[in-house]
């Protein structure tokens, strides 16, 4: 039998997760300074300076303070550890949001303990907003130094008149779903490319009513899911066939979820 860790370990790593979050996002800020550095790692996708800088400096601070704890990273991989919590990080999220000068970008840090998303933290660096939450405690929203409010997922629309974020056509193509597109935007109320972290931002802030995503990588997905279920959502991951390193993502009301799936499952 596998007991959950105490709400104070939890609670101390979200504390630290919440300050480096804003730490990272103010470092990679101020390490992008040349918008043509930019690399292309294997998979195609964007890389600068500044996703690794960030990550950097989130890795210090998780090691200073709870050494014994796991880290998995988008730019560095993973180094072990042996207190059974891990730290999910994506120093970046929405690099070519970035690159451009479009403040829809975030640094998210997820919080693990034996494999189960207990907590999480979406800093929104170019807004100065983010959001935060922690299994069986809820979830918060805040912007610039207001006071923190309670942020909760709605559940008040059917499919047909939701306002469902997505991504764009190449995503659902890389996916093998490029079918399933066209049937998400026939099939919702209204879609909106809000995508990356701040679709998910959206979500548990209750100005949008659900998230489909065709293609996340695990970095992706740990501190939006807990976030969403401290939320009073839902998080659902699906397979991709041939493709072992990537799943596809629903979140939004239980009912709503189940309307998407039908649509994005392959």
């Amino acid at each position: 039998m596998t007991h959950g860790p105490a709400p104070k370990e939890v609670l101390a790593r979200l504390e630290l997760a919440r300050v480096a979050a804003r730490e990272a996002a103010d470092v990679a800020q101020r390490a992008f300074v040349d918008p043509n550095g930019v690399e292309r790692k294997d998979d195609g996708s964007p890389v600068t300076i500044a996703d690794r800088a960030g990550e950097r400096h989130l890795r210090t601070l998780i090691r200073a303070r709870f050494p014994k704890d796991a880290i998995l990273g988008e730019e560095f991989g993973e180094e072990p550890g042996t207190s059974g919590f891990r730290w999910v990080l994506d120093p970046i999220d929405g690099t070519v949001s970035f690159i451009r000068g479009v403040p829809l970008w975030g640094t998210m840090v997820g919080i693990e303990y034996q494999g189960k998303r207990v907590a999480g933290v979406i800093e929104m660096g170019g807004l100065d907003e983010r959001v935060w939450g922690v299994l069986g405690e809820g979830a918060w929203h805040q912007r610039g130094g207001a006071t923190p409010v309670r942020a909760h997922v709605r559940g008040d629309h059917t499919l047909a008149k939701a306002l469902v974020c997505t991504t764009s056509y190449d995503y659902f193509a890389k996916a093998g779903l490029g079918d399933r597109y066209e049937r998400l935007s026939k099939a919702a109320g209204t879609t909106r490319g809000w995508s990356d972290c701040y679709a998910f931002v959206l979500l548990v802030t209750g100005k949008v009513d659900a998230v489909a995503e065709p293609w996340m990588r695990r970095w992706d997905i740990a501190a939006p899911q807990a976030i969403i279920e401290a939320a009073g959502g839902v998080y659902v991951e699906f397979a991709l066939p041939g493709h072992d390193d990537a799943t596809g993502c629903i979140a939004g009301s239980a009912a709503l979820v189940d309307e998407l799936l039908a649509i994005m499952k392959p």
